[in-house]
């Protein structure tokens, strides 16, 4: 509750799912069914996140309540199963209804850096992650949880079903290989968790943490440029530039103008004299914005912002209304 009621206001009403297996164990201590169980061997069943009907009951085991019992409340977790047992566009539909959509790409794109298996954000398991209900929209966010099994550096960088469903909006897949990048750059980079890999290691000094660094650089370098389906393959890099016109003044009837230009996967933002613009992306690296037009000359500078506010390049044109 504390760690929710600092992030969100209100936080803790929220409600948290454990997305989990069930686990059971197939021995005894004397052979017989009566006979005390025995915790290995076992086994496992489980479920995708999908439609398990309307009664509560066939929920409670595979999402269980983590607090709030008092309220015993499924709808919400019924709600997200129902909308991802639907598909294609239907799916894509509504999940932005549901689940804050820019929050689980970035849990993946975390999950898919860590190289963590066995998990349903690194690949697809069908458990290992906290469903959390944020009280401001109803919106269900994903938290990344357990990771701490790991697999090879090679790892899918699409290793999640869902994760998959999501991309088939290329706005989507432009904004999932934006947090690959940002993490990356700023924090998946034994630049920045180095410190924390000594401060450890020489807490575990059994543990070969130099491998488990490297890890990180090798999982880094997959991601970024050596998968088949890795950031600089899937978004070739670009200057931010306008392109309307051919980058060249022109003249124009109209009292406002769409200017179209290129941007790489870093732009998230489009400013103009500080103000935000709506973006819209046609493909993975080209936008369109509207500039409303003054009569006479308008100079027009566009600035390009990251993730974080950064400066991602600028461009400028004029522009004559007339």
């Amino acid at each position: 509750g504390l760690l929710l009621d600092a992030q969100f206001e209100d936080g803790g009403a929220g409600p948290v799912y454990d997305y989990e297996l069930v686990y059971y164990p197939l021995t005894t201590d004397d052979g017989t069914a009566e006979g005390r169980k025995l915790p290995q061997p076992d086994a496992v069943t489980g479920t995708s996140i999908t439609d398990l009907g309307d009664d509560e009951e066939d929920w409670r085991w595979s999402f269980m309540l983590q607090n709030n019992l008092d309220r015993d409340d499924y709808a919400p977790i019924m709600r997200l199963g129902k909308t991802f047992a639907l598909s294609g566009d239907d799916f894509l539909a509504e999940a932005g209804e549901v689940i804050d959509i820019d929050q689980w790409l970035r849990a993946f794109a975390m999950a898919t850096l860590a190289g963590a298996v066995d998990n349903y954000g690194g690949d697809g398991s069908w458990h290992n992650a906290r469903l959390y209900v944020r009280p401001e929209d109803g919106r269900v966010l994903y938290f990344p949880h357990d990771l701490d099994f790991f697999g090879s550096a090679q790892m899918a960088v699409i290793g999640n079903g869902d994760l998959a469903r999501l991309l088939e909006d290329p706005a989507n897949e432009r904004r999932y290989y934006q947090h690959l990048h940002d993490l990356i750059s700023r924090a998946y980079t034994t630049a920045y968790l180095g410190p924390w890999c000594d401060q450890i290691g020489a807490l575990l000094p059994d543990q070969d943490f130099a491998a488990h660094c490297q890890f990180i650089d090798d999982r880094a370098a997959w991601v970024a440029t050596d998968a088949a389906d890795a950031v600089a393959g899937r978004f070739p890099p670009v200057a931010f530039a306008i392109t309307t016109s051919g980058g060249a003044d022109f003249t124009t009837a109209a009292p406002a103008v769409t200017l179209e230009g290129s941007g790489w996967i870093d732009v998230r933002t489009i400013r103009l004299g500080g103000a935000a613009l709506p973006v819209t992306w046609i493909g993975g690296d080209t936008w369109q914005v509207e500039v409303p037009l003054q009569p006479g000359d308008n100079p027009i500078t566009l600035v390009a912002e990251d993730l974080n506010g950064a400066a991602a390049g600028r461009d400028s044109i004029s522009v004559r209304y007339e």
